[in-house]
């Protein structure tokens, strides 16, 4: 019986420490997926200020998700689309970037945005789930990402975070 005992509390230690590891694991992913995003975001932005805003950048993920009027397909897909689209346990939000100006007036821009292409943005992605261990990020036109370790949402400027090496 003792035997036993000592078998059962073995596989729960074991249980418990391949649960840990799993955790841990699936909270990397995860990041490793965000920074993936901003990263596709980054090239969406490339594509949009070049091709449709003459030099602007789109000011939120709604504008980058509408279809130039020649046709062709959307910067981004549509699951993210839109201002707080989740993905990958994590919220993606698009704004104005401090001290931005207007570049191309809405009229002049290829897919009809709802704003005007600016000089700048601000992208952050921060946990859907409150109180996780993840860390938060963000970018903007020089596209690096930046982190944050205390899971504080990343503010226009970057104040508090680092940039990913």
């Amino acid at each position: 019986m003792v035997e036993l005992l000592l078998a059962i509390l073995g596989l729960g230690i074991v249980a418990a420490l391949v649960s840990t590891y799993l955790g841990n694991a699936r909270g990397a992913a995860q990041e490793a997926a965000a920074i993936a995003t901003l990263r596709a975001i980054n090239a969406a932005q490339t594509a949009y200020a070049s091709g449709c805003a003459s030099a602007g950048f789109a000011q939120s993920l709604n504008d980058l998700g509408r279809v130039p009027a020649e046709g062709g397909h959307a910067f981004i897909p549509p699951d993210l689309a839109a201002n707080g689209a989740q993905r990958d346990g994590y919220v993606f939000t698009m704004q104005v970037d401090t001290g931005s100006t207007i570049v191309t007036p809405v009229s002049r821009v290829c897919n009809a945005p709802a704003k005007h292409a600016m000089s700048g943005y601000f992208v952050s992605a921060t946990p859907a789930a409150a109180g996780t261990r993840l860390r938060t990020f963000a970018t903007d036109k020089r596209r690096v990402i930046y982190a944050r370790e205390d899971g504080i949402a990343v503010s226009p400027g970057m104040y508090g975070a680092v940039p990913l090496q």
